[in-house]
């Protein structure tokens, strides 16, 4: 009998040293890690959840005291998804580092050539066709021969459009010189225009009283152009203003009245040939 009896009191000892036991494991498992367990150079093979509240997040020191606090974002703050935030020993802060909501990548140094922006694509017409380039030198690029700027949501029309026939405008090209020549030595020049229209002029010089003056133009026109005369003269009493005989596409005549004249000054105008 007092075999059984004591077999009897070692078996409840037992149960009662299981359940303490578990209770143990119980509140070890659900407890702060961080100060209620060493977990040194432990590999978990399950994920890690952190609900503190709505900025959670972890910490992790340097051996002198200072900090990078990962931390997620609240709900309601639909522009970040987390932040990476750096603190001194004393808990001053340093950096805050916030990761946009949205779908993309993050670029690394060596993809951002000098410190700067290179080769970063950006959506066109809702396609990835174009790039912000910096090769040596800052650039638009894109492959389909056509850059669209466009901040008016859901205009059809791009408001400003770069291709090879030049910068539009809603649709309208912006007329522009395409190509040009001047002599500085006697203001000699022509202008060419995006839209074909043709400008040109020049200085005639004098010498002695011819009646008549046949001047060339620079480059021809489509039709007799818009002419401007302007008498460059002495002193004179005689004669009245100098007059044109009806302008050519590719010359013009002056018939000189007054004497002692220095010369004119024309210029023509109109769509080239």
């Amino acid at each position: 009998m007092l075999i059984d009896s004591l077999v009897s009191v070692l078996k409840a000892i037992g149960k009662d040293i299981k359940t303490i036991a578990d209770s143990v494991d119980k509140k070890a498992d659900s407890a702060d890690l961080s100060s209620k367990r060493d977990i040194s150079n432990t590999e978990f093979t399950k994920s890690i959840a952190v609900k503190a509240d709505d900025y959670s997040g972890i910490k992790l020191y340097n051996t002198a005291g200072g900090y990078a606090r990962l931390e997620c974002a609240p709900e309601h703050n639909t522009g970040i998804i987390a932040s990476i935030i750096k603190r001194d020993k004393n808990d001053a802060l340093k950096y805050v580092l916030s990761l946009p909501a949205r779908n993309g990548t993050l670029a690394t140094t060596d993809q951002i050539p000098e410190g700067g922006l290179g080769n970063a694509p950006f959506r066109q017409n809702n396609t990835s066709n174009a790039h912000l380039i910096k090769n040596n030198y800052w650039g638009l690029w894109t492959s389909t021969g056509t850059l669209n700027f466009d901040w008016f949501t859901g205009n059809k029309t791009p408001y400003i459009t770069f291709d090879a026939g030049g910068i539009k405008i809603r649709g309208t090209l912006v007329r522009h010189v395409v190509d040009s020549w001047h002599n500085p030595a006697n203001g000699v020049y022509w202008r060419e225009w995006s839209d074909g229209w043709l400008e040109e002029g020049g200085y005639c010089p004098i010498s002695g009283t011819p009646s008549i003056v046949t001047v060339s133009y620079h480059k021809p026109f489509k039709n007799p152009p818009i002419m401007t005369l302007t008498d460059v003269t002495k002193q004179d009493t005689t004669g009245g203003a100098d007059v044109y005989k009806t302008p050519t596409t590719t010359n013009f005549s002056v018939i000189l009245v007054r004497n002692n004249r220095q010369g004119f000054y024309w210029k023509a105008e109109g769509y080239k040939a």
